[in-house]
């Protein structure tokens, strides 16, 4: 799901010019409370304050800091990995360099042949495969074998332990990567309905006081939003978002 927004501003020009017209949507709903049913002293508060949560809560929230600590949790992990799978491989290459197609079985076995290429290019996908293979593919024979020839048993329970780790890391960063997609689609849902009920509010009061130029003004989304703008120094057009009608 696209994160389009119903307005044409950047998020903290529209939620200012938000307020700005909460503010004065109280301070005249003695008169704007006749024009509407709903248009109450409880109304106009309860806007003020949702506003100014909403302000609180999202403008500078970072929705994405868990999911940059999670992928560097995984690169954490994935750098001494990659340093220990290819000490083990030049290992059992020097072991079985006269046995070549032993050196074939134990990396068809333990998933080098398939994973080893994306892994040498970066994928650190391809690495918490590796390791993942390597650990089910493990056997006591296979371990006693390349033992053997001298390799030590301990870089081989390393690399067995990143395994799990790895895999642990890997889910954290998609499920951070899923909760990141949804916090945003979440917040952009937020500020539409928002702008929405605003605009609403801006097109009826500003029709109501035609004839009276400042008070038109305080309901005229477009002329706050220019002017939060270049007070702001903020860049009223938002390149990512989708204008509407605006008042």
């Amino acid at each position: 799901m696209s994160n389009l927004r119903n307005y044409s501003y950047k998020d903290i020009v529209m939620l200012t010019a938000c307020q700005s017209v909460a503010v004065s949507f109280k301070a005249n709903i003695g008169i704007l409370g006749t024009l509407r049913s709903t248009w109450t002293p409880d109304y106009a508060d309860d806007l003020l304050a949702r506003i100014e949560a909403i302000v609180a809560t999202q403008v500078g929230v970072d929705a994405k800091k868990d999911q940059r600590a999670a992928s560097e949790e995984l690169k954490s992990i994935v750098k001494p990995a990659k340093k220990d799978l290819a000490f083990f491989k030049v290992q059992v290459e020097e072991d079985f360099k006269k046995e070549p197609a032993v050196i074939s079985e134990v990396f068809k076995t333990l998933g080098f042949d398939k994973n080893l290429s994306q892994v040498q290019r970066g994928s650190q996908e391809s690495v918490v495969e590796l390791l993942l293979s390597f650990k089910q593919n493990m056997s006591d024979t296979l371990r006693t074998k390349i033992t053997a020839k001298g390799m030590n048993v301990a870089l081989i329970e390393r690399i067995i332990g990143y395994a799990d780790v790895s895999f642990a890391a890997s889910s954290h960063q998609e499920n951070q990567k899923t909760v990141s997609k949804e916090i945003t689609q979440e917040t952009a849902n937020i500020f539409n309905a928002l702008y929405d009920e605003v605009i609403s509010i801006c097109k009826i009061a500003s029709k109501h006081y035609a004839d009276d130029s400042t008070k038109k003004e305080q309901f005229t989304f477009s002329k706050i939003a220019d002017k939060v703008s270049r007070t702001s120094g903020n860049n009223s057009s938002d390149a990512n978002s989708s204008p509407t009608d605006n008042a």
